[in-house]
């Protein structure tokens, strides 16, 4: 879908330099008079960033996206916000003290290990610097763990170890084997990676009290929607959309295409959007995200989503991430 088009119906984009087919310059010399309001991504999944970090490396194609862009809404009076994304980080990954592991010892490269204090002070860092920029939102990306076969290197089987009082080193959560002790690591993992979260939020807040943080919440029909979510990435609805009273849904991240109005599929999505309103009426504000909108039938689809759970904002990007197919196949529990 053209450009020009989402924004004349009022779709927010979240522009990453790897996604542009022109200049950043060019960019807002054809499209600025239309934005009123512009995501622009300062940490992709390679872990790199895209401005002069104190900490986290920049990276070497776009090492001043994210500066220039803020540089030119800031000039021009355009609304601005970033987009960060968190625990995939290809970066760190690369490293065995941050990788992240199923019990059988197998890693991978996208996604690190949440439970790691080094990285979560890195990430407290970069967050941060983000909130310093002139940006009223922020919206925190690939959040939780990466799938519920992850993780279960040293540090979180020891540590869940204590956690239960085991007599023996934590191995691995069998529902079948002991349904007790598997809901007890499942809450466990929520608890954790509410609390990083948090420590996320509060620290940007702490730059600029006055800024809107988003965490990002998948919702997908293949990972088991909101009871899914909770089991496979460790996020508590609740709680994530309480702690700044914001909330991205992300709809359909997994699976690309979106069901059509009228559809089993669509009338199952909406009854799985069913929270949305009990969490509006507590002030909680929602965005509607999803990666691509790529014409018209497909922005119908997610416009008649969004409005059948009265969500008025509607966030996309001008292409897939970064290493999305490999961070889907993980997210999905594919090829392990």
């Amino acid at each position: 879908m053209e450009i020009r088009d989402l924004l004349t119906r009022g779709v927010t984009l979240i522009v990453d330099p790897r996604n542009l087919t022109t200049s950043l310059d060019d960019f807002f010399a054809n499209y600025g008079g239309y934005l009123e309001y512009v995501i622009a991504v300062a940490k992709d999944v390679s872990g790199r960033v895209f401005y002069s970090s104190k900490v986290a490396p920049a990276d070497e194609e776009y090492p001043t996206f994210f500066s220039e862009a803020l540089d030119t809404t800031d000039a021009v009076g355009i609304r601005s916000g970033a987009f960060v994304n968190v625990f995939a980080d290809a970066f760190f990954a690369a490293d065995p003290a941050f990788k992240t592991y199923t019990a059988e010892g197998q890693s991978i490269e996208s996604m690190v290990c949440p439970n790691k204090p080094a990285f979560i002070e890195h990430m407290i860092t970069v967050v941060k610097e983000v909130a310093e920029t002139p940006i009223q939102a922020l919206i925190l990306g690939n959040l939780g763990y990466p799938h519920a076969q992850y993780c279960y290197c040293t540090d979180c089987r020891e540590e869940f170890t204590k956690y239960a009082d085991l007599r023996h080193t934590f191995q691995i959560a069998d529902p079948a084997a002991n349904p007790a002790l598997y809901n007890q690591w499942i809450e466990w993992r929520v608890a954790k990676m509410t609390a990083i979260i948090q420590q996320l939020i509060t620290a940007a807040k702490e730059v600029k009290p006055s800024l809107k943080v988003f965490p990002t919440y998948p919702i997908d029909s293949e990972s088991g929607y909101v009871a899914g979510t909770r089991t496979n990435q460790g996020l508590d609805l609740d709680a994530l959309a309480k702690m700044d009273k914001s909330l991205a849904i992300e709809v359909y991240p997994w699976t690309p295409i979106l069901p059509d109005i009228g559809s089993k599929d669509f009338t199952d999505f909406i009854e799985n959007l069913s929270f949305i309103g009990s969490l509006k009426k507590l002030g909680i504000d929602f965005t509607m995200n999803h990666w691509i909108l790529e014409d018209e039938s497909e922005y119908n689809l997610a416009r008649a989503l969004a409005e059948a759970v009265k969500i008025t904002e509607i966030y996309t990007m001008l292409g897939y991430p970064n290493r999305y197919q490999s961070i889907r196949e993980i997210r999905l529990g594919l090829g392990t």
